[in-house]
């Protein structure tokens, strides 16, 4: 027992920070907070029940168990991996999750694990993945949906309507921030489906993967449903009052009708075959004490890197706008993720007012898509578009409500591109490049292009600048 709790204690040390990560988030989050308690509730609970068979299984050795070891091997270096070169804490607390899944099917009978990978999944599950997915991915959804509610609607013979309307029709009325809408209804439904998997007592297997793919479609086909009626009453009837009232109660509606059909479809079907037991290896114990060791030794956090002498981009000069403070919501957003350097300007361009934020940073992580915090603010998006000047160089431009116009874009030396992901993609395989992002907002009657010629121009030079003094350094 003393050797196999040494090897707990060595598997924690060497997952240290992600764990400290993770509580952290916890304790931050109390929603999810309420989530782990209840779950290590659960887990004592089925722990004191079995208590007699544990106690068994920490005074014997490890099994050899080929799926089981591999999980813990690769863990330990996707872990490796994402401290050294992604600096992405998520990913990290997420390989401690797979890991520590393999490491109990090293000890646990060959039925016993299986039955716990919902389980272990579930748990996996209050790691915030909904909210990051939906940062990143949550807009195409959204507008993927879009365009197949305006399909379905020109299918059923009403006068089209744009899928930008229907955008609009889900900021303003339909809610896009509800559970049952876009990325985070799939991540709200997914721990759902795999809350009913752990009820019915189902392992992972075909049926697992081909009920929870039928699950997932069946949430987008309910969200296309929903947008789709929430439209024709809000556009077509021209009654957008009702559609204020029963778009919340749809979405409920097709949640729970997927949910009900995928919790039938987990119920039947044949129970799980019964495996040898597996028998224990005394070299296991000592090819998973190195293993946890080789990752404390091995552990190296990504460099952090910044500008010579804290360069940070500016406004152009022929622009006479006048530097600001930021907000205290501001700073915060690109301090916590290591921005190299963040600037505020805000004067006339062309007779209308402008503001223009402009974030530095070598770490991707310091960026994020500026569309997420238009409406975060406040703004209601009417039209986002991608304007490209050339292969190399692209930026976005957002109508907004209220006769004003949003211009964003990624700035590197020699490109420019107004996704996030492309960005993200950049500072994951070049991580020494640096990268600004700029974010204007403008009068509506203001040529979005020329905001975009004279930032990007005096930009590019000063990047370009800045590249030489690190050459001749």
């Amino acid at each position: 027992m003393a050797f196999n709790l040494s090897l707990v204690a060595l598997w924690l040390a060497a997952f240290a920070k992600p764990l400290a990560w993770w509580g952290r988030r916890l304790a931050a989050e109390p929603f999810q907070l309420v989530l782990a308690v209840g779950a290590a509730a659960l887990l004592a609970r089925t722990g004191w029940r079995h208590r007699a068979g544990i106690a068994a299984r920490l005074t014997a050795a490890p099994a050899l168990a080929p799926l089981p070891f591999a999980l813990v091997v690769a863990s330990a270096l996707g872990f490796l991996a994402a401290e050294r070169w992604l600096d992405l804490s998520i990913l990290a607390a997420s390989m401690f999750g797979v890991g520590t899944y393999g490491l109990f099917g090293l000890y646990a009978t060959d039925a016993a694990w299986r039955r716990g990978a919902p389980v272990a999944l579930l748990l996996m599950g209050l790691l915030p993945f909904g909210a990051h997915l939906d940062a990143y991915a949550g807009f195409v959804l959204r507008a993927v949906s879009a365009d197949a509610a305006s399909a379905i609607l020109t299918a059923l013979g009403i006068e089209h309507v744009s899928s930008e309307t229907i955008l609009v029709l889900e900021n303003g009325v339909a809610h896009v921030d509800v559970p049952c809408s876009g990325i985070r209804g799939l991540w709200t439904g997914a721990l759902f489906f795999l809350g009913a998997t752990v009820l019915a007592k189902r392992p992972l297997g075909a049926r697992f993967l081909v009920v929870g793919a039928f699950h997932c479609a069946a949430l987008v086909a309910a969200n296309i449903v929903r947008i789709t009626i929430v439209t024709i009453v809000a556009v077509a009837a021209d009654l957008p009052r009702v559609a204020q009232v029963i778009h919340e109660p749809l979405g409920i509606l097709g949640f729970l009708l997927a949910g009900i059909a995928s919790w039938f479809a987990l119920r039947g079907g044949a129970p799980a075959k019964t495996r040898p037991t597996r028998a224990p290896s005394p070299f296991a114990r000592y090819a998973l004490a190195a293993t946890a060791a080789l990752t404390i030794a091995f552990h190296s956090e990504r460099a952090k890197t910044g500008f010579v002498d804290d360069v940070a981009a500016a406004a152009p000069a022929s622009l006479g706008l006048a530097q600001v403070a930021l907000t205290a919501e501001e700073t915060d957003l690109f301090s916590r993720f290591g921005a190299s350097g963040a600037t505020k300007y805000a004067g006339d361009f062309e007779g209308r007012a402008l503001s223009l934020i402009l974030v530095d940073s070598r770490a991707w992580r310091a960026h994020h898509p500026p569309e997420l915090c238009l409406a975060a603010s406040g703004h209601r998006i009417e039209r986002i578009e991608d304007v490209a000047v050339d292969a190399d160089h692209v930026f976005r431009v957002a109508q907004l409500e209220g006769q004003q116009t949003a211009v964003f874009w990624f700035q590197s030396s020699g490109r420019t591109t107004g996704h996030a992901l492309d960005r993200i993609l950049s500072g994951v395989l070049d991580r020494g490049r640096r990268w600004v992002l700029v974010s204007a907002l403008v009068d509506d009657a203001t040529d979005p292009a020329d905001v975009y010629r004279v930032v990007s121009a005096d930009l590019a030079a000063q990047l370009e600048r800045n590249r030489h003094e690190l050459v001749r350094r």
